[in-house]
């Protein structure tokens, strides 16, 4: 829809129904000197695909996107791949219990320090998991700058989904809880 918008800086589709959407993939791609995006009632329940949906967004510097509904969602990859000025993005509400790519998510987001996402509860099925993934190459690739909630800072080594959990002192990873969000 907005794909290679190179020029827009300002989007308010805070009144848009968005509620019959399936795909939202590419939406805002390239879209290099957007840095106001306001989406946070966007209906995403029947969203299957957010594939490339802020890729390229060069300019963004924090994304809230607690209210999205990603419960129908299979597919993450490169979702915010280049997002080379965001340094926060707050994905709590997200349940990714269906997701089966997550290639290149977060990849190349040079300046990204906190991802809060909230955890897994198994009695709702609800909340971030990677139980279902079956592909994450590179995921966080090039994510110099990225601190778990517990200190555990990025690693080239585990680029992939191994660290895509909350950090905590028993296991170490790259999210931050939302519980912990100031």
């Amino acid at each position: 829809m907005f794909d290679g918008c190179s020029s827009l800086e300002s989007l308010d589709l805070s009144k848009w129904n968005t509620s019959k959407v399936k795909s939202f993939a590419r939406m805002f791609y390239g879209c290099s000197k957007l840095t106001n995006l306001k989406i946070d009632n966007f209906d995403t329940s029947k969203v299957t695909n957010m594939t490339d949906m802020f890729s390229r967004n060069s300019n963004l510097i924090s994304l809230d996107l607690s209210n999205f509904d990603t419960s129908n969602v299979t597919a993450m990859l490169n979702m915010f791949n280049s997002c080379t000025s965001l340094t926060m993005v707050d994905i709590s509400g997200f349940n990714t219990n269906k997701v089966t790519n997550m290639n290149y998510m977060f990849s190349r987001c040079f300046a990204l320090t906190t991802i809060y996402v909230s955890p897994f509860d198994a009695s709702t099925e609800m909340g971030w998991s990677t139980a279902e993934v079956t592909t994450a190459l590179n995921m966080f690739g090039s994510c110099s700058n990225l601190v778990g909630g517990n200190g555990t800072e990025y690693s080239a080594t585990y680029k992939d989904a191994t660290y895509a959990r909350i950090d905590t002192e028993e296991t170490p990873g790259y999210f931050t809880d939302i519980a912990d969000k100031i």
